[in-house]
């Protein structure tokens, strides 16, 4: 969920399935209110929203199954997503003597569209995004592990884990940027197709700030022509250290 450019609408062949007029999602709903952001950012409705991105039109049942989670824990989630407006029921399927209510989301992605003026509202919209992100991908590394299913040598690897540190340009920044939109755009065709097997991507780039104080003084012996010569070395993440004098911290 996020996205500077819109997928195309799929899963036109769920439409068979219903006796209900197809439901036409918009491509991307730009979500200005970083409150109503938030409501889809539960690492839980998150994941909801990302298997309907997958399913198109579906009852709760079929949400639950492709979840692996039990339907009644499903029900409060989805009423909260369709009250911020993510889900709309799209009509009722019948299965026997009952009558399902099918739900679909009301755009194809979502992302936020937030303005300067957000504030504290819009950081925390935005920490809760990162939170929720990485809380989903340590689940997936951990139970995927717990069941056998991580692989690392070269002829199978199924996992890419990186941690890099460097110093951008906005130019250089712009380039990330549009590698996780591509990034993206690989697992938005993945919906479509649905050949293979169900992963989990996440990517976060975010500037670096550091909170260290500094010590009590360090002017005052810095000012000192004396104290210069016995001032501490220059730690990494200094402008005074140069970037090639970093140790990789995955070596080729």
């Amino acid at each position: 969920m996020t996205g500077d450019f819109s997928a195309l609408i799929v899963n036109r062949r769920f439409a068979a399935r219903y006796t209900i007029p197809m439901h036409q999602r918009v491509p991307v709903l730009h979500i200005a209110e970083p409150e109503r952001w938030a409501v889809l950012m539960s690492p839980v409705r998150i994941e909801i929203a990302e298997m309907m991105r997958c399913l198109g039109p579906s009852t709760v049942a079929e949400i639950a199954r492709s979840l692996d989670r039990p339907a009644d824990t499903l029900y409060r989630h989805l009423d909260l997503l369709e009250q911020a407006g993510f889900v709309v029921t799209v009509g009722t399927r019948k299965q026997g003597r009952h009558a399902h209510r099918v739900l679909d989301l009301t755009a194809d992605d979502f992302a936020p569209g937030f303005t300067s003026a957000g504030g504290a509202a819009r950081n925390d919209a935005i920490v809760t995004m990162a939170e929720s992100a990485t809380r989903a991908a340590f689940v997936a590394v951990r139970d995927s592990a717990a069941a056998g299913r991580l692989h690392w040598d070269e002829a199978s690897a199924n996992l890419a884990v990186r941690y890099e540190l460097g110093w951008l340009t906005p130019e250089r920044v712009a380039e990330a940027r549009g590698l996780v939109a591509r990034l993206k755009q690989i697992m938005d065709e993945s919906k479509r197709s649905r050949q293979g097997t169900l992963y989990l991507a996440v990517a976060v780039l975010a500037p670096v700030t550091r909170k260290n104080k500094p010590r009590r003084g360090a002017s005052r012996r810095q000012s000192s022509p004396a104290s210069a010569r016995h001032a501490d070395p220059p730690r990494a993440g200094s402008p005074a250290l140069a970037a090639d004098a970093l140790p990789r911290l995955n070596p080729a």
